[in-house]
């Protein structure tokens, strides 16, 4: 597939788990609390599939951080959400070669661009990632549609285009109502205890859980920030 600003030329339809990739399930939410210049980001994944499916034992990846009191001061939510969204991305490209790279076939890796894709990518496995979030702005409207009203957006969304369009994962985005969204909310306000709970109402007791390091440099709005100024 050839893609343009994250849009395939070729329209492929998603054939989860029949076509041999990797599927990352994912759930995000970042909050915002402009009164006290308090903000985070959060979120879970899920790959399918798992070896351990016959068991219904799930490995359930999650992360969570703050954003600086300057962000929270000069981001809007959506803004935060979308950088909640991008997060999410970036570790799943990560956790799907740990997963599969000795068992992926060659006809699976995304084929490198330049001598540079080919540093980057070399351990990158093809995949799916489902990402679902609450904010109807970012997930029904920006990421599927390529298009958004606020300058902050835009910026946003180029660096996700550009990013979609080197890495080798194929997207989907849908919006939730926030009551379906609660695990990641809980996440996105350092709520570690409340977010396993609420996991363990929705897909049983019997989860695996693993926390994901994100780098400063991987939630860092900076760019952002500079270029509202």
């Amino acid at each position: 597939l050839l893609f343009e600003n994250s849009a395939c030329f070729t329209p492929y339809t998603p054939r989860p788990l029949h076509d041999g990739w990797p599927v990352v399930v994912c759930y995000t939410d970042a909050s915002r609390k402009p009164e006290t210049m308090e903000g985070g980001y959060g979120g879970w994944l899920i790959v399918y599939p798992q070896d351990n499916d016959t068991v219904r034992h799930i490995t359930v990846y999650y992360f969570y951080g703050k954003f600086s009191p300057e962000e929270i001061e000069i981001c809007d939510i959506n803004e935060l959400e979308c950088k909640a969204a991008d997060i999410a991305a970036g570790l799943a490209d990560k956790i799907v070669p740990s997963i599969y790279g000795g068992d992926v076939s060659d006809d699976k890796h995304m084929q490198p661009q330049s001598d540079a894709d080919v540093n980057d990518n070399k351990d990158i496995m093809m995949h799916y990632l489902y990402a679902f979030g609450d904010s109807k702005v970012v997930f029904d409207h920006v990421m599927p549609g390529a298009s958004a009203n606020s300058h902050g957006l835009r910026f946003l969304y180029r660096q996700r285009a550009i990013a979609d369009s080197h890495k080798p994962r194929l997207v989907v985005t849908q919006h939730v109502l926030r009551g379906r969204n609660m695990p990641a909310d809980s996440l996105s306000n350092g709520q570690v205890q409340k977010f396993m709970a609420e996991m363990a109402l929705l897909l049983g007791p019997e989860l695996t859980f693993i926390q994901l390091d994100v780098s400063l440099e991987e939630s860092s709005l900076s760019a952002l920030v500079d270029w509202k100024r």
